[in-house]
This record gives structure tokens, sequence and C-alpha cells, in this order.
């Protein structure tokens, strides 16, 4: 027989940093515009997906900042991002790792 199974605890979370829909495209089409040939046709999404403003755990100057996965690796952001959130990085990704916090 299958032990039951029982949700304890449900939480939601609100990333801190605020981005504008326009900010976004504006910076979207600064990243892609010149890489992407098909950009121009997808800038509509940005129009048409009826959205105001998003939420992110980076500011939108950090996410236009060269890439620093390149020398860190992926597991730090993810711990990274995890902290921004108050949320505990996976067991996966910090084992082995000294505690910090």
């Amino acid at each position: 027989m299958v032990p039951p199974v029982n949700v304890l605890a449900i939480a939601t979370a609100v990333p801190p940093h605020v981005l504008e829909q326009r900010a976004v495209a504006n910076a979207a089409l600064q990243v892609y515009g010149r890489t992407f040939a098909r950009f121009p046709k997808l800038a509509e999404v940005f129009i048409n997906a009826g959205i105001e403003r998003r939420y992110s755990a980076r500011s939108l100057e950090w996410l236009s900042e060269p890439p620093i996965w390149q020398s860190a690796p992926k597991c730090i952001l993810r711990v990274q991002a995890s902290c921004s959130y108050r949320l505990p990085a996976p067991r996966s990704i910090v084992r082995g790792f000294p505690r910090v916090m």
C-alpha cells in the first residue's frame, strides 16, 4: 500500500526587480535585433502579449551585462537565484559546498 501524501505548505514569491514591458522589448531589440533575422516579426509578441510589467530575480541592467557563466559554474548562479527568493537551493547543487549562511 502506498503511504498517503500531504501538502504541508504552499507559498508564493515575487522576484524583487520590476521590469516594464517597454524596457524589456527595447532590451530584446538591442540583444536580438541585429543577430536574429526573424526578430522584427517576433517583436510583435511584446506588443500583443498584454503584459505591462514582469518580475525578475535580476535587474534589466544585470541581464544586459556580459554573461558570467563562462567563468562561474552554473550551480553558483542557481544558488544565487535561490537566495534572492529566500528559498533553499537544491541539495544536489550544494552538496560538497561549505555552508556560508
